[in-house]
């Protein structure tokens, strides 16, 4: 029997009772009622099962889940329609315990602890005496008859598991027991790799943390691949979840491995920015490589990339041009492929009356036509005409046929028979306002220097 809680007039001090203050009576409880300078009236009242008292006076009240000065309160107002200002007390006589129990490999006798209010399972834990190794050992909460929780000890006493913190109920049982284990390997980049013994129901994230996780110089790297190995089965793992998405619950016997590919090394050299051996991705593709070393030279053509592997050579176009077939399809390099941009040799001449004679270099993947390349030698003079704009180039037979454009029609009328479409070697000569023969147009071109380049062989 608890010591005894009086309440003595509305502002009553509030005594203690064991450890704790009684908030709220409830089944079982007992409560003492005086009525003062008046006899007749004392009596002792058991809470009943359907949570009421009945007593001399003021008759059958409901008391389960209130104060005792709720109680107080209300027997007073009962009393006052037979007595005249009755003074009443009410004493808490005995307060019905109520325990948890118990049980498993604890250093000390299982049985019950009185439950206090609020308690819950951590504070119930650390209040017995337990194993040295608490890291071998589970707890796990039975409620009426069935398993609700089962928790790493170690995390319990530590504050990490948060199911710790569930407030337990009257005549819960709690049990200390060896650990089941499930045994799997990590192997790979990890901090510690090897076997590992974890709880049931952990999956491959939960062991590659125990590992130590992955090594600080690969954690971040996007090639970073996980994979399961059960029996003759290997399970690609994705590194992170998607929305919705379950982790895979390992099984005893898996093994976990943690990888990052082996780079492969390329050589790059020719028209780029920054030429260099890089190491590489595998199945890295060409124009990716291109990129990491700095782009193409504003002098390089994508057209024509030489790749020499081996004794073998490959000549790509990765302008990324698209064929009646579809895009053309990205060539993957190897381990010690060397590649070499080459420079960019489809030059157009353009002459005359310009402000920047000289080579104009094609773009890949772009139509020039002939306002185009005058325009990028800085269009027509001061003192020249696109009346009279002159485009040779060599036939096939290996002549130099010449051929005179009003360009001027092109650009007032839109006439595109005026504009034709460049070609790589072509030469244009733009004239004087008074006009130029084709005879002399053809001696311009002769006389530059430039003949030999512009026409081979």
């Amino acid at each position: 029997m608890l010591g005894m809680l009086l309440i003595s007039g509305a502002e009553g001090p509030l005594a203690q009772t064991g450890d704790r203050p009684v908030a709220r009576l409830r089944v079982g409880d007992e409560i003492a009622v005086r009525v003062v300078a008046i006899q007749g009236y004392d009596g002792n009242y058991t809470v009943l099962s359907d949570g009421s008292v009945v007593g001399l006076g003021f008759g059958r009240i409901a008391v389960e889940g209130k104060t005792i000065a709720e109680v107080r309160t209300e027997i007073t107002a009962r009393m006052r329609r037979i007595l005249r200002e009755p003074v009443v007390e009410v004493v808490l006589a005995k307060q019905r315990l109520e325990y948890v129990y118990v049980s498993g490999v604890i250093q000390q006798s299982a049985g019950p602890v009185e439950l206090a209010e609020g308690m819950d399972l951590r504070a119930l834990i650390s209040r017995v005496a337990l194993p040295a190794e608490v890291d071998e050992y589970d707890v796990a909460l039975f409620r009426r008859g069935e398993r609700v929780i089962r928790l790493d000890l170690a995390g319990v006493l530590s504050g990490s598991e948060s199911l710790g913190a569930t407030i337990l109920e009257p005549n819960d049982v709690v049990t200390v027991a060896k650990a089941e284990r499930v045994r799997v390997w990590v192997t790979g980049s990890v901090v510690k790799s090897g076997e590992l013994l974890l709880r049931p129901g952990s999956d491959v994230y939960q062991a590659v943390a125990a590992a130590g996780g992955p090594l600080a110089d690969i954690i971040n790297d996007p090639d970073l691949a996980l994979s399961v190995r059960r029996g003759p089965e290997t399970i690609p793992v994705p590194t992170r979840l998607t929305e919705g998405q379950a982790p895979l619950v390992l099984q005893p016997g898996d093994t976990v491995s943690v990888t990052v590919p082996t780079p492969i090394r390329v050589a790059i050299g020719g028209e780029v920015l920054q030429p260099a051996e890089l190491k590489l991705r595998p199945e890295t593709t060409l124009s990716r490589a291109l990129a990491q070393a700095g782009g193409p030279t504003p002098t390089a053509t994508l057209k024509d990339v030489l790749v020499i592997r081996g004794q073998e050579a490959f000549r790509l176009d990765v302008s990324g041009t698209v064929t009646a077939d579809g895009p053309v399809p990205e060539f993957i390099l190897q381990d010690g492929d060397a590649v070499f941009v080459r420079r960019n040799e489809r030059i157009v001449v353009v002459l005359g009356k310009v402000n920047k004679a000289g080579d104009v270099r094609l773009e890949d993947n772009r139509e020039y036509r002939l306002a185009d390349a005058v325009a990028a030698a800085g269009g027509v003079a001061p003192n020249g005409s696109t009346m009279r704009v002159y485009l040779a180039r060599r036939t096939e037979s290996g002549r130099v046929e010449v051929v005179e454009y009003r360009l001027d029609a092109f650009l007032k009328d839109g006439n595109l028979e005026q504009n034709p479409i460049v070609q790589e070697g072509d030469v244009v000569v733009v004239g004087e306002p008074k006009g130029l023969t084709a005879g002399a147009a053809i001696q311009v071109i002769s006389a530059a220097s430039i003949l030999r380049t512009i026409f081979g062989n």
